[in-house]
């Protein structure tokens, strides 16, 4: 069979899972007031999106993405509208918007993602490709994907949860929700009323300067000397101060556990702690007022896995486990569309180029929507027992 005729059987085995699982009628997390969003989705074999797309209730919701278009991805937007199904954005009439942050493993300091670049058809690899999506060898298009390391996420988790207390102690946002991309990262929602929901792109993003500690002035945050006591120190900053100086009196107080330091010991230490404690969150998707969000028990179709939400107090010890993140259960035989050695969410998978392999259902459904492997067969793949939704 052609390399096309087995990308497109992939592709087709694929979508019946992915229709499995929402005929399974699933708890989608969807907003109290969704008769007032856009509902958009990525088709299968499509690189395009359906946008514009507006339903007053689940199951009208689910009724469309099981008997129309089963969704490779699928999103609502972060806002409010009048008209949420008008083809046009100016005629939407925006109403306000939800507080969208999204953090990135690959973003985290010191994480970069593993490129793997080959050529599906011939199974060349090409070396020091740069710009050139043409393998040089057949002229077909080369598929580029990048892996990211279990140890990474993790670090993208403890951000996560750094950001949540940023919110809940600096904005008075203690009801954030955090949610499992469903890939590499994590999204994290504050449901706005009044003034937050109206807040503009410029005010949003002075949120994320302050989360990145973007121009912060680690002297003046020190504080004043103390001339009372003649003595050179200064007033240390205090774990009970507002803002960034409380963050970094915090995190000095750890490490000094009592004493005075002097001017140039405490700044080291503020710069260390500015350096450790910000959040690295995607600038672009908070600052967007009409950003579209993953619905939450949704499956992320870029590796097969559900946008699930994490509780806060989890993030820490969070595990990137593809058995405890993916819905299906059972074995999937898959070939390699290149030769594969990776370790990933409790699995390790090594194949030569074309080798037909039989493995558990999470990662063969992970390497295929990666684009490392073409499933071959799916049959006997059952579903765990997921949440229900309304009836």
């Amino acid at each position: 069979m052609p390399s096309t005729s087995r990308r497109a059987s992939s592709r087709a085995l694929l979508e019946r899972l992915f229709r499995l699982y929402y005929q399974a009628r699933p708890a989608l997390i969807l907003p109290q007031d969704m008769e007032l969003r856009e509902f958009a989705l990525q088709p299968f074999g499509s690189s395009t999106y359906i946008r514009h797309l507006a339903f007053s209730s689940y199951g009208e919701l689910l009724a469309y993405i099981t008997r129309e278009r089963v969704p490779l991805h699928l999103y609502y937007s972060s806002a409010r509208y009048e008209y949420p199904e008008a083809p046009n954005m100016e005629d939407k009439k925006w109403l306000g918007s939800d507080l969208v942050f999204d953090i990135d493993a690959d973003h985290v300091p010191g994480c970069t993602a593993r490129e793997m670049v080959f050529c599906p058809r011939c199974g060349h690899v090409p070396e020091g490709l740069r710009g050139s999506p043409k393998c040089p060898r057949c002229g077909s298009e080369v598929s580029r994907v990048q892996l990211i390391s279990d140890e990474c996420i993790q670090a993208a988790a403890a951000q996560a949860g750094r950001l949540i207390e940023f919110l809940g102690r600096d904005f008075g946002f203690p009801q954030a929700s955090v949610y499992f991309s469903g890939h590499r990262g994590f999204h994290v929602h504050v449901t706005c009323e009044e003034d937050c929901a109206t807040l503009d792109s410029q005010a949003r993003r002075e949120i994320v300067d302050y989360l990145r500690a973007t121009g912060i002035d680690v002297r003046s945050v020190l504080g004043y000397w103390d001339s009372r006591r003649g003595t050179g120190h200064p007033v240390p900053p205090s774990p009970r101060d507002p803002g960034w100086r409380g963050w970094i009196g915090g995190y000095m107080e750890d490490r000094l556990g009592g004493g005075v330091p002097s001017l140039d010991e405490a700044a080291d230490l503020a710069y260390e702690a500015v350096s450790s404690l910000r959040v690295e969150v995607d600038e672009k998707v908070t600052i967007d007022v009409s950003r579209l969000v993953r619905v939450p028990n949704s499956l992320n179709g870029k590796a097969g896995l559900l946008v699930k939400e994490v509780e806060p107090a989890g993030l820490k010890g969070f595990t990137y486990s593809l058995d405890e993140l993916s819905p299906f259960r059972g074995r999937v035989r898959i070939r390699a569309l290149t030769a594969v050695d990776i370790v990933t969410g409790g699995y390790r998978v090594e194949a030569e180029r074309g080798e037909i392999l039989e493995v558990g259902a999470p990662v063969g459904i992970y390497l295929a929507c990666k684009g490392l492997a073409s499933l071959v067969s799916v049959e006997g793949v059952k579903l765990v027992e997921v949440a229900r939704g309304p009836t």
